[in-house]
């Protein structure tokens, strides 16, 4: 919140003096230290400077800049499949990286009850999926085939999902 110091408030603007008295050095040391980060971070630092000094969340406007960018690439005659590319490419890399990040979630927790479940299901035969079981694809115990299949189908429905998406939301900005 901005407070305002009137003019007329002589022990108000001694403070303030007081408070922002500080010597060149400090200055320079807190302008290195920024620099440094900076340099270090990159943009990331940037967007928390702009944040706590100017109060601007930079990552609130992410996709006015996107829309501002198709504005500018329709207005020099870019082709639709052109504009969209870009937007299209990062949603599917989201969506394949979203689901290695799913299934190797499941998996981990999948491992760390495998021994209550092997306990649990004891005497069970091979359950196989349909009628694979030639081709030793097993629900239980997992094969091998069986949850590579699984993560190439999570993977393509993940990106699947990026693409359909990113698809869809530059749709309402190309004209």
């Amino acid at each position: 919140m901005l407070r305002i110091i009137r003019s007329t408030d002589k022990p108000a603007l001694i403070r303030l003096m007081r408070a922002r008295a500080t010597s060149l050095s400090d200055a320079e040391r807190v302008a290195a230290r920024i620099l440094a980060d900076v340099r270090r971070n990159g943009d990331r630092a940037v967007i928390r400077y702009a944040k706590k000094f100017d109060g601007l969340d930079l990552g609130k406007i992410g996709f006015e800049v996107k829309r501002d960018e198709i504005e500018v690439l329709q207005l020099i005659g870019a082709s639709k499949w052109y504009i969209r590319k870009p937007f299209i490419a990062e949603g599917v890399f989201f969506g394949f990286f979203s689901g290695t990040v799913a299934f190797a979630l499941f998996m981990v927790i999948f491992l760390y009850f495998q021994p209550f479940l092997t306990s649990y299901l004891a005497g069970i035969p091979k359950l196989p999926l349909y009628n694979l079981a030639s081709l030793n694809m097993f629900v239980y115990p997992p094969s091998l085939e069986f949850i590579l299949l699984s993560y190439v189908l999570t993977i393509f429905f993940g990106m699947s999902i990026g693409f359909v998406g990113n698809y869809l939301s530059t749709s309402k900005y190309i004209r």
